[in-house]
């Protein structure tokens, strides 16, 4: 879109759903300057900010 050459970096945030289960989720879509790659990466938001966890598996095996 025309929004994306104005700005620096494009982030995606979501939540997604798995049997039962919700986690926040983010994507580095772009960013200048720097490589980026396609990894979805959980996070979380509470009264300290957001943290993520790039190491992290979205979602734990059963």
């Amino acid at each position: 879109t025309d929004e994306e050459f104005m700005v620096h970096g494009v982030i995606m945030m979501q939540t997604l759903f798995s049997g039962g289960s919700t986690v926040r989720a983010l994507q580095v879509e772009k960013m200048r300057g720097v490589s980026t790659n396609s990894n979805i990466i959980p996070y979380t938001i509470d009264k300290n900010g957001i943290e993520v966890y790039p190491t992290m598996s979205l979602f734990r095996d059963k």
